[in-house]
């Protein structure tokens, strides 16, 4: 029966430090990560997220995608922006993006929960 709690109890603490991206992602990532989940889903002017790893090389790079927008901005590992691209033009397309390779999805949100405007 001891052996029954304790195996309960451990499974209860595991799955409550679960999180839903990558933990060795960059801390600045990991905050703008939780500032969505924090603003409902909806990170930038009521624009639902999702973003991905790349590889260039030894280096690392990560695009967020904006749903609405059809945009997106790549970031080096430190958290400086490379490039933005949207509907409108960018300068990410002809220079960066076909010398990146998709590594891994790091986190999306729910586009259902979004809604226009800010929170």
């Amino acid at each position: 029966m001891k052996k029954i709690i304790l195996f309960v109890f451990l499974a209860l603490i595991f799955n409550a430090c679960k999180k839903d991206y990558p933990l060795d992602i960059p801390h600045w990532l990991q905050e703008m990560i939780l500032k969505a989940k924090r603003t409902h889903g909806c990170f930038l002017y009521g624009k639902t997220l999702w973003i991905d790893e790349y590889k260039k090389g030894d280096s690392t790079f990560y695009m967020m995608h904006w749903y609405e927008e059809r945009g997106y901005a790549i970031f080096d590992a430190n958290g400086n922006t490379i490039c933005t691209e949207n509907n409108m033009g960018g300068d990410c397309e002809p220079h960066i993006l076909p010398y990146l390779i998709h590594s891994r999805h790091i986190w999306n949100d729910d586009p259902n929960k979004c809604q226009d405007g800010f929170y």
